[in-house]
């Protein structure tokens, strides 16, 4: 996840982070149509991120995609480059 510290300093803009209870996220995905068992999926995804169950770095992402993992600062910079 790109942090809040990263995206300031690439950017040069502040932004405000929203922390979502689950009750709220699980509300706003069925909200917008997400079938149950994604919804599921997703509530499991987001007590995994906020327990820091993917804080770890590894060399996982680089092995499966043959590809090197980039720092998250570079990955901002270049998305300012698309102007997404």
């Amino acid at each position: 996840m790109i942090s809040r510290r990263c995206l300031l300093q690439e950017q040069g803009k502040e932004f405000k982070a929203l922390e979502a209870d689950p009750e709220e996220y699980s509300s706003l995905l069925s909200g917008a149509g997400l079938p149950k068992e994604m919804l599921q999926v997703m509530l499991s995804m987001f007590a995994a991120i906020e327990a820091g169950e993917y804080a770890e770095v590894s060399a996982e992402v680089s092995r499966i995609t043959e590809h090197a993992s980039v720092p998250a600062s570079d990955y901002v910079k270049r998305l300012d480059n698309k102007k997404v």
